[in-house]
C-alpha cells in the first residue's frame, strides 16, 4: 500500500455534522441523505442533498427537498436551499381515488376516556380543492370505495366486534346500512358495476358471497366456499379468491364462477385481475425476503424479478403499464417505478416515503398520507406530492 497521502484530521464528523443540519434547519429526515465530502480551494466542504424530508418550521410539516453546503472545519452552514415539494391536503388517511377529481379519506378520532375511537369520511375535490364530510361513524371505518359512476360509496364500519356494510350516496350524504339481518360481519368488498356491489362474510373457515342491487336496496346470496377467504376480485363472470393461511405468507389463489368449480392459479398474495383478464399478484420469496411479481394470463406465469429491490405494492396504469412500489432494503425509502407488461422492462422515476402511493399520470403528482415522526398526536396528514421535482432515478431495466 502506498503512503504518500496524509490524513486530513476533522474537527466535527459526518454525523455531528448531520444532526447540526437537522437543529438549524428545522428538518426531519426519513431517509439516508446523499452526501460528499469536498475541497475547495484550501476549504474542505460537506455537500449534502435531501430528497422529501418533513420541514419542522411549518406547522403542517410539509415535505421539502434540502440542499447543504457545510464548512467541515467549523460546522458553519455556508449555504442551503430548501424547495418545497408537496401540498398539505388535510389530516387523515386516504381510502380510494378517482383519478384527477377526487380523493376519498377519514379522519381519526381518539375517544378522551375508555378504549376505541370514531372515525369520519371526506371527500376532497381535486378541481376545486374543497372539502366535504360525507359521514360520521360511531365505530371505525376500515375501508371505503367509489363506485364505478361515482356516485355512490361503499363503506365497512367495524366496532364492538362485529362489522357493517353501509352505502351513501354523494349527492344527498346519506348513508344506509346494508347487511343482511343474520349476524352477518363482512369484511371485503368489491363493486361489480354501478348498481352491484359484492361482499363477502367469513364465518368458521367458511365465506358466503353476497350481491347488493343498489336499485332494489336487496341483497342476494351468490355462493359459498368451505374456505376463509382473505380477498377478491371480480372480473365479468370470474372471481378471483385468495385463501387465507396463518402459517403462509404465500396463500392459495384460485379463479372461479360458482364456488364450486375452483382453477388454481398458483401461490402469492395481493392479487388482482387486469384490464386484459390476466391475473397480477406478489410472491413473496422467503429465502431472500423478498417480493416479486408474478402476471398470469391462462398460459402460464410471467415473473418480474428486481435484482436489488423488493416489491411491496402494485397498480395498473393505462393497459399496458403499472405502477410498481419497491423497496430500498438499505434506506427508509420507497421506489416508484413504471412496469410495462407487454416488454417486460421496466423505469424507476422517484423516490417517496411511502409504500401507498396514488398516482396522477397527468399531472405527475402522488396523493399520499404520512405521520409526520415529530408530530405527538401522531395523526396522518394527506399531501399532493411533486414527482416531478424529486430526485429522478436513472434506473431502466
Amino acid at each position: 500500500m502506498g503512503q504518500n497521502y496524509k490524513p486530513i484530521p476533522l474537527k466535527l464528523d459526518k454525523n455531528q455534522i448531520l444532526n447540526k443540519v437537522y437543529s438549524d434547519l428545522k428538518i426531519e429526515p426519513t431517509s439516508i441523505p446523499a452526501i460528499e465530502l469536498t475541497k475547495v480551494g484550501d476549504n474542505l466542504i460537506w455537500n449534502i442533498s435531501f430528497s422529501n424530508v418533513f420541514n419542522t418550521e411549518d406547522s403542517q410539516f410539509s415535505l421539502v427537498n434540502l440542499d447543504v453546503v457545510v464548512d467541515a472545519d467549523t460546522g458553519d452552514i455556508v449555504e442551503s436551499i430548501k424547495d418545497n415539494i408537496s401540498t398539505y391536503i388535510d389530516k387523515g388517511i386516504l381510502l380510494d381515488y378517482i383519478p384527477h377529481k377526487a380523493l376519498l379519506y377519514k379522519r381519526e378520532y381518539e375517544e378522551d376516556e375508555g378504549d376505541g375511537g370514531y372515525d369520519s369520511l371526506w371527500i376532497y375535490d381535486i378541481e376545486t380543492e374543497s372539502k366535504k364530510n360525507l359521514y360520521t361513524s360511531r365505530h371505525r371505518i376500515s375501508s371505503a370505495q367509489f363506485n364505478p359512476d361515482n356516485e355512490h360509496i361503499s363503506f365497512i364500519e367495524t366496532g364492538e366486534g362485529v362489522s357493517d356494510i353501509y352505502i351513501a350516496s354523494i349527492s344527498d350524504e346519506k348513508a344506509h346500512r346494508i347487511t343482511p339481518a343474520n349476524n352477518l360481519s363482512p369484511k371485503t368488498m368489491k363493486w361489480v358495476d354501478d348498481n352491484r356491489l359484492y361482499f363477502m362474510n367469513v364465518e368458521d373457515s367458511k365465506t358466503i358471497l353476497f350481491e347488493y342491487n343498489v336499485d332494489k336496496d336487496k341483497s342476494i346470496n351468490k355462493f359459498y366456499v368451505n374456505m376463509d377467504i382473505e380477498s377478491f376480485d371480480i372480473k365479468d363472470d370470474d372471481i378471483l379468491l385468495v385463501a387465507y393461511d396463518e402459517t403462509r405468507r404465500n396463500r392459495n389463489i384460485y379463479v372461479t364462477k360458482d364456488g364450486k368449480d375452483m382453477i388454481s392459479i398458483g401461490i402469492g398474495f395481493q392479487a388482482t385481475f387486469l384490464s386484459d383478464g390476466s391475473i397480477a399478484y406478489l410472491r413473496n420469496i422467503e429465502k431472500e425476503d423478498k417480493n416479486v411479481l408474478y402476471v398470469y394470463n391462462g398460459d402460464g406465469d410471467t415473473e418480474y424479478k428486481d435484482s436489488e429491490y423488493s416489491i411491496i405494492n402494485y397498480f395498473q396504469l393505462g393497459n399496458d403499464d403499472m405502477i410498481l412500489t419497491k423497496k430500498d432494503s438499505c434506506n427508509n425509502e420507497y421506489i416508484i417505478t413504471r412496469y410495462d407488461i407487454s416488454e417486460k422492462t421496466t423505469k424507476s422515476f422517484a423516490y417517496i416515503n411511502t409504500n401507498k402511493v396514488f398516482y396522477d399520470e397527468e399531472k405527475i403528482l402522488a396523493y399520499i398520507d404520512i405521520a409526520p415522526p415529530i408530530d405527538k398526536d401522531k395523526h396522518n396528514i394527506i399531501y399532493s406530492v411533486d414527482l416531478s421535482r424529486l430526485n429522478a432515478i436513472d434506473e431502466v431495466d
